[in-house]
Formats: C-alpha cells, structure tokens, sequence
C-alpha cells in the first residue's frame, strides 16, 4: 500500500536524497562524483526548507515506510524555473523508484487536488517527451501542451479559464574578456546535479588556469532568475555547456580546448 504525505522539515531529506539513490549506480560519470553529490543533497536540503516557508510544496509517497517517490511543486510567481504566468502551480520535478506502480499518478493526483485547494486555477508542467518527466504520461492525467520549446514543451491542466503561461524570454549575454576563457556558472541548490555539475567545471577549469576567468551568479532567489535568465546553465564564453543532466569532463575538457584553440589564433 502506499501512503502519501506533505513535505515538512522532518521528512525534507525522503526527497533530498531521493534522486541520489537512482543516480548513483547509473552516473558516475567521474571521480569524486559520491561526494558532489552528497554535497549537492545537502544544498537541496536546505533548499527546500527555506523553500517550504515561501509556499513550495512536495509531496513523498511512501511503501513500507521507504520513500517512493515525490512531486515537487510551486505557485508560479516563486517557482525556482525559467517560466512565468499567474495563478497557477508549477511542477518542477517528479520522480518514482518503480514505474507503472501507480505512484506517479497518486502523486500527481495529490498535486491537483492540493492546488485546487490552494485556490490555484490549473497547474502546469513542463517535461519533454521521452525521458525523466515523459510528457506522455502528463497528458494521460488531461495536461494539454500550450508552448512547444526547443527540449522541453509547457503543460497544463486548467481547472478554470487562465493565462497560458510562458517561458522567460530573453537570454543571457556573458562579458567576454580578449584572450581568456569565460566561465559563467549559475548556481540554483533546487537539485543536486547542478552543484554536481558545477563541481565538474570547476575542476577542469583548473587544467586551465591561466587563461580563465569565473564568474558565478547565485540564482536562488527569483529575482535573480528573473534578471539573469537562467537558472542551473554553465557557459563557456558564450557556449552553454551545461543545461540539464550530468555532463561529462571530457566534455566539457574539449570545450575548453576549442576555446583555448581559438584564442590562440586570434
């Protein structure tokens, strides 16, 4: 049987290491990703308790007393993502450790009805459609795409007429420096991979000393989101190297060398 409940500060870490426990044994994709990771939950975390204070809310689904899985979920106005519109809750991220189990549809039907409660006039969703967050399963439950994007498309579920939300127009523009690598590296602690990420970075950036320079942004507040236009991206001047899922350092090694290439031919 499985039992759902609300997000607290007790529970906060049945989600905060959630993702670390499927990721784990499919994703190392280098040394020292245990303890990138460990530090990365550790930041969701607290995260999620300032988060729960200012309206975020989640709900964990539990069998046998072992967490299953989690809807997270926000009013759109304070929503840690890249989307904007009015009176509706956000689906940031779902995940179950079992599929066709019945738990996502338990977890999502919670997230409705909590929103219908709240006073919300629909919620949206956005996800993609093959992979973690399959955009197939959310029209199951009668989400209707309303903004097809280039990876990822907007759900929603009306529960009464609404403004179609929409994604954050504009982009960041990073201020390139002659004769060095710029590095921009935006930090949101919503989920572990982007400080996992942003440890990868950093640490082949090393290899490149001398000709980089850092620059990081904090986006964990909304404002911040809002003015830079990003919230978890990492760009190697104004190439984005870093976008979602785990990246891999000899990835993000030969963005660095084409870069470097290039400012030694100029």
């Amino acid at each position: 049987m499985v039992e759902i409940k609300d997000l607290t500060v007790e529970n906060v870490w049945d989600e905060a290491g959630f993702c670390f426990q499927q990721l784990n044994p499919v994703a190392p994709y280098s040394e020292g990703d245990e303890e990138r990771y460990l530090e990365g939950n550790k930041r969701k975390a607290k995260f999620l308790k300032e988060k729960l204070k200012r309206g975020g809310r989640a709900k964990i689904a539990y069998r046998n007393n072992n967490a299953a899985g989690f809807i997270e979920y926000y009013p759109i106005e304070i929503a840690p993502m890249e989307i904007v519109g009015k009176d509706l809750m956000v689906i940031f991220c779902m995940d179950v450790k079992e599929k066709r189990q019945g738990i996502g549809s338990a977890l999502l039907n919670a997230c409705l009805e909590d929103s219908r409660k709240l006073g919300r006039k629909g919620v949206a969703v956005t996800c993609a459609d093959d992979h973690w967050m399959a955009q197939s399963f959310f029209q199951k439950h009668g989400f209707i795409e309303v903004v097809k994007g280039k990876w990822m498309s907007i759900l929603l579920k009306k529960f009464e007429e609404v403004e179609h939300p929409n994604w954050l127009q504009g982009s960041f523009e990073p201020k390139l420096q002659k004769g060095k690598i710029v590095v921009s590296i935006f930090q949101n602690d919503r989920c572990a991979i982007i400080w996992r990420n942003a440890e990868v970075v950093r640490k082949v950036a090393q290899e490149f000393k001398e000709h980089v320079v850092i620059n990081e942004y904090d986006t964990n507040t909304r404002e911040s989101i809002l003015k830079y236009k990003e919230v978890g991206a990492i760009y190697v001047n104004k190439k984005c190297v870093v976008g979602g899922p785990p990246v891999k350092e000899e990835e993000i090694r030969a963005a660095f060398e084409e870069e470097l290439l290039k400012i030694t031919k100029s």
